[in-house]
């Protein structure tokens, strides 16, 4: 009796299949054609796609409705103003300004700043409406 090498290679190799289905659906994570798996199995790889599924599905957290402004101030942007006794403009930064009932405006304390660096206090008080005064 002859064995032939395809006979051979063909009962040993049959060992070898099952151990292979199992490595391939482990790697990549999905039984191959007719191979029957418990559903239960899961890979890391399955996992963190389903991981990163479940976090790209998940609502937009929403942001609290903005602050609105209250109806008797006055929100005024940076501004460059010119102030007596010194030689280059003041930047004053960008502000809110609660209207008076006398139609002055009520300013918070402001910190100004030249070109050159120096700082500037500017004291909180009444003034007259940003768009009728000089100073800031």
């Amino acid at each position: 009796m002859t064995i032939s090498r395809t006979s051979l290679w063909v009962r040993s190799s049959r060992g070898l299949c099952t151990p292979l289905v199992v490595c391939l659906v482990l790697l990549f994570g999905t039984p191959l054609a007719g191979a029957q798996l418990p559903s239960t199995l899961t890979t890391p790889r399955s996992r963190a796609l389903d991981q990163l599924r479940d976090s790209s599905m998940r609502p937009i957290p929403t942001a609290p409705p903005a602050a609105t402004a209250r109806p008797d101030s006055t929100w005024v942007p940076d501004r460059f103003v010119t102030v007596p006794g010194i030689p280059s403009q003041v930047h004053i930064p960008a502000h809110w300004e609660r209207r008076l009932p006398d139609g002055e405006s009520y300013l918070p304390p402001l910190t100004g700043l030249t070109s050159e660096g120096r700082v500037i206090q500017f004291p909180a008080g009444a003034y007259p409406p940003a768009d009728h005064r000089l100073e800031p």
